[in-house]
């Protein structure tokens, strides 16, 4: 289950809560003052490969990584190595 940030806007406590992404943009109540003024963070998303069972390999972020990139199509100048 995803993980979202959030600040209270009346004591300015940063939480993060489990919820599903169809409660993603309900209210969270704060727990420092129980506060429903509450407003989700915005996050970077961290994709990574790895490591697997039996792979000791470091993951690293997508945003990271080197080379290729693109749609994939190779008709755009978006970076497509193809």
């Amino acid at each position: 289950m995803p993980r979202y940030d959030f600040r209270c806007q009346d004591c300015e406590t940063i939480f993060e809560e489990k919820r599903s992404v169809f409660q993603a943009s309900a209210p969270a109540v704060c727990p420092s003052c129980h506060s429903l003024a509450t407003q989700k963070l915005l996050t970077k998303a961290y994709i990574a490969a790895g490591p697997r069972p039996g792979n000791d390999t470091i993951p690293v972020p997508l945003a990271e990584r080197h080379g290729g990139g693109g749609c994939g199509c190779g008709a755009c100048a978006c970076g497509a190595q193809g």
